[in-house]
């Protein structure tokens, strides 16, 4: 993570904002699922997400495919990857909580092969896709603010703007346009230019 901490990365300033309306208490239940996107194939969700089966989210916020796309050269690995997206967020939607499923685009503008495949799979079963767009190629949103520069794995991560536009990015995930959408809770905030 190249948020300054933990509370600066979008999953929890998204909970900080949820927590802000009334009669809304949220809880969130983290998980890496890195052993997905590696292996997606042979993943058994309900094994490997048993407990968060059992959590049985009201809400479920996948960020996922960022380590895929060099899994992704074939027409088959893309619809594999697809497929079993798709049975893994059937499995959510079959739990009695009936979550509402977000998928969040990859931050990186060089994942159109994930980002596609994580759009129709969202389209298979009814969840929101929500596109970042190219808000990786923003000033300021990635890098850790010079934190990681001996780490550039780290480094190209986004820091805290980028983790507050994507969060931001959730929120008004309906919005056609990513930079208005980025900006709302920034009011006449600039967050961030082009290169």
């Amino acid at each position: 993570m190249a948020a300054s901490e933990e509370s600066k990365d979008y999953v929890h300033r998204l909970m900080t904002s949820l927590g802000t309306i009334p009669g809304i208490q949220p809880t969130e239940m983290v998980t890496n699922i890195y052993p997905f996107e590696i292996g997606y194939n042979s993943y058994n969700v309900n094994t490997s997400l048993a407990a968060e089966l059992a959590y049985k989210p009201n809400i479920l916020v996948m960020s996922i495919g960022e380590n895929t796309e060099q899994y992704l050269t074939t027409q088959q690995a893309r619809t594999d990857f697809r497929n079993r997206l798709t049975s893994l967020m059937t499995t959510f939607k079959t739990l009695d909580s009936h979550p509402k499923i977000f998928v969040r685009s990859c931050f990186w503008t060089d994942r159109p092969n994930a980002d596609a495949a994580m759009a129709l799979s969202a389209a298979d079963v009814g969840a929101t896709f929500v596109s970042l767009g190219n808000i990786a190629t923003w000033s300021n949103m990635a890098g850790g603010e010079g934190r990681y520069l001996d780490n550039l794995g780290i480094a190209t991560h986004p820091g805290d703007a980028g983790m507050l536009a994507i969060s931001n990015i959730l929120i008004y995930g309906h919005s056609t346009d990513a930079r208005a959408r980025a900006g709302i809770l920034l009011g006449a905030k600039r967050i961030g230019t082009r290169r």
